[in-house]
């Protein structure tokens, strides 16, 4: 019998030498095409410098040189950051099949991918790439699975320095899957690197010695020769095409190299290549023994066939990488310019100017003396003419002729003004000229138009940037949750009513068809918040769908609250305000007129106004309070407002104490006056003692 070879699904079989060889040439074309063609690495040097606002070098200034920097570029940059991101888009996941099942299973996946993808974790990748693009001319996310995430491991994305990647520059878009390679660097420690491919740890060390590491008289690495990073490693994802007789089948890989030496080659490991072999029936149901009768003798049973299931979610395999870029032009898939580039020469100007005006204020008038005043040369370089307190003395001539000032050439108009101009008009070529504060006009109407046409703007590059990335990440999720997510997830996810609940996710979940499509930007929801607001004050919009448009957390329960507010203050206090959620204890609070106006006074004295104290307060009103200071929702208050409603239940119970102590009866000299008629008399009462204290019971 014949040993059966079982061969890795993912190998490549193409020579190492060959290989590496292309790989290198093909790095080193494209970058010394993006450097010829573009000038790329010093127009990347140069924006950094002015992105990080360092454009002026102080220690190269002599001491009467102005010292003057206004990062008018930096500025707007990071106004630029705060509206692209002040509220991330909505991932929704469209249904791959028709029916209430299929949209209930895609509504579960886009709660979940949506929730993630809004994770601070996630939101700092994005900005990190989002910064990255107007510099670096492309800002880069690239999407892995990571064992080391959970129990089962999970997919994770990161944030890729461009000067680490090199792309094949023969494409002209930003798609990865117009490049026939994507190759980016690593920094490993030789330790990380051996721990990663224990199988070629003779060939690591040997290569790692060109860097300078040093073995001990045993051969052996020391700790300090692991820590090394160690250079030119690679790792390199690549389009290769297999000819199978006359046709040719696309394959996409990934390769490691150090140097020249192959570490590992195999296909893309992010799909799946082999699939899973399933039995399908055309009528028959497949029967035990059947199958037992065919594994032994290898044959087919009739009426069923043997088909292979796909674990993929992408129509073809995909390099990982997300490209952020808005200003393309087709011929490459780095920006022809940026909205910073497009800023460096005015921010130069700008500088420039402001060190102008700064020398000119800081100019002092100028001195000139006659040499026949007797003063010498070396008298005046001694003088501190600015010191208010020093003198000078002249024995003979006018002084006029003898001692003169020349006048500091000063700023003109012109200057401050067209100073103001070109800083104005980087604002604007911006496009933040609006977030620096708000547009003033005579009407409301303006107002609204000024600040969507400002929008406009933020829209479109919002759309190129942030929604385009997410599109991209969502998608690359549904495909590693459909290849990897073989036991179940439960992820933390946030529902509509501010509530924290798992949500459990697998890979049968993730159908084919399934669509990612985003619904609002962060600038969208900003424009939904503000026409919301306008339209409150108008009256022309209902609580819930005020609360949807804004974004608050639990729009039902908040209407709800607001309508009981409104119907009835004093049922809203004994609820929310003192935590009565049992009916009777509400009965008892709400019976009669004392009890309601003493959950007003309440309510009125937890904002910080000031109710009128009940001339002779009675013992529902007191029981109303005394159930209040023993709620948690005293506690919970600051504790200036403790002391407040501590005092005015002081001023109560003095006054109860002392409607008491006069009741008739009890009074001498009345204890023959007429008896009023029967009415419950005020409980006895004990002030709280220590008002910074725990609250005590009335």
């Amino acid at each position: 019998m014949d040993a059966i070879t079982i061969r890795d699904p993912l190998s490549l079989d193409i020579k190492d030498e060959i290989f590496t060889k292309v790989l290198k040439a093909r790095r080193e074309e494209s970058k010394n095409w993006f450097n010829s063609e573009l000038d790329l690495d010093e127009r990347v040097k140069r924006n950094l410098k002015y992105a990080a606002g360092k454009t002026v070098n102080t220690k190269e200034l002599k001491d009467y040189e102005g010292k003057w920097q206004d990062s008018v570029i930096w500025e707007s940059e990071q106004q630029i950051r705060a509206i692209a991101f002040s509220k991330m888009p909505d991932i929704i996941v469209k249904a791959g099949t028709e029916g209430e099942e299929g949209q209930k299973i895609a509504e579960d996946v886009s709660r979940v991918v949506d929730t993630d993808l809004k994770r601070r974790e996630r939101r700092e990748v994005l900005q990190m790439a989002f910064e990255h693009e107007p510099s670096y001319l492309r800002g880069i996310i690239k999407w892995r699975w990571n064992p080391e995430l959970g129990k089962n491991g999970d997919y994770d994305y990161e944030w890729v320095l461009p000067d680490d990647v090199i792309v094949d520059h023969t494409a002209k878009t930003n798609d990865q899957r117009d490049m026939d390679f994507i190759a980016q660097i690593l920094h490993p420690t030789l330790q990380e690197l051996i721990m990663r491919f224990p199988d070629k740890k003779d060939e690591i060390i040997e290569e790692a010695k060109k860097d300078g590491v040093q073995a001990d008289a045993n051969g052996e690495i020391p700790d300090k020769g692991m820590a090394t990073k160690v250079k030119e490693v690679w790792e390199t994802w690549f389009t290769h095409y297999k000819k199978h007789e006359d046709k040719y089948e696309r394959i996409e890989g990934v390769v490691w190299t150090y140097r020249t030496k192959v570490l590992k080659k195999i296909k893309d490991p992010n799909w799946d290549w082999s699939g899973e072999k399933r039995l399908f029936s055309y009528k028959t149901e497949l029967k035990e023994e059947d199958l037992r009768e065919s594994v032994m003798a290898g044959t087919e049973i009739e009426g069923y066939r043997e088909e292979s299931i796909f674990r993929n979610y992408f129509e073809n395999p995909e390099k990982p990488y997300i490209f952020i870029n808005t200003e393309l032009s087709g011929k490459s898939p780095i920006n022809e310019t940026s909205r910073l580039e497009q800023l460096v020469l005015m921010q130069y100007t700008l500088d420039e100017r402001g060190k102008v005006i700064a020398e000119k204020l800081k100019n002092r008038t100028k001195h000139v003396f006659s040499g026949t005043s007797g003063i010498r040369a070396e008298d005046v370089e001694n003088m501190d003419l600015n010191d208010p307190d020093e003198d000078i003395f002249l024995k003979d001539g006018k002084v006029g002729d003898l001692h003169s000032t020349i006048a500091p050439d000063l700023p003109t108009v012109q200057e401050f003004k067209d100073y103001d101009d070109t800083r104005n008009r980087m604002f604007a070529k911006a496009g933040t000229f609006a977030t620096r504060g708000e547009i003033q006009s005579d009407t409301a109407t303006t107002n609204q138009i000024a600040r969507e046409a400002d929008f406009t703007r933020a829209d479109d590059l919002v759309d190129k940037t942030i929604n385009y990335a997410c599109e991209k990440m969502a998608r690359a999720a549904l495909q590693l949750m459909k290849l990897r997510y073989t036991q179940e997830h439960f992820v933390r996810v946030l529902g509509d009513d501010g509530k924290t609940t798992f949500q459990k996710i697998h890979r049968d979940m993730i159908e084919d068809g399934m669509e990612v499509t985003i619904t609002a930007s962060g600038t969208d929801k900003l424009k939904a918040e503000r026409r919301a607001v306008d339209m409150a004050k108008m009256k022309l919009i209902d609580p819930h769908t005020f609360y949807k448009d804004i974004g608050a957390s639990d729009p039902m329960g908040r209407t709800m609250k607001l309508m009981l507010f409104l119907q009835s203050p004093a049922e809203y206090t004994a609820k929310y305000g003192m935590g009565l959620q049992d009916s009777q204890q509400m009965g008892n609070a709400l019976n009669g007129e004392d009890g309601q106006q003493a959950l007003l006074d309440i309510q009125m004295l937890s904002q910080g106004q000031q109710p009128n104290e009940p001339k002779s307060p009675t013992a529902e009103y007191l029981d109303a309070f005394n159930q209040f200071l023993q709620s948690p929702q005293f506690a919970q208050l600051s504790p200036q407002v403790q002391q407040t409603i501590q005092v005015f239940v002081q001023g109560l119970v003095a006054k109860a104490t002392q409607a008491e102590q006069q009741a008739p009866g009890n009074t001498f000299g009345q204890e023959n006056a007429p008896q009023p008629s029967a009415s419950p008399a005020p409980p006895t009462v004990e002030p709280p003692i220590n008002i910074q204290g725990s609250p005590r019971s009335l």
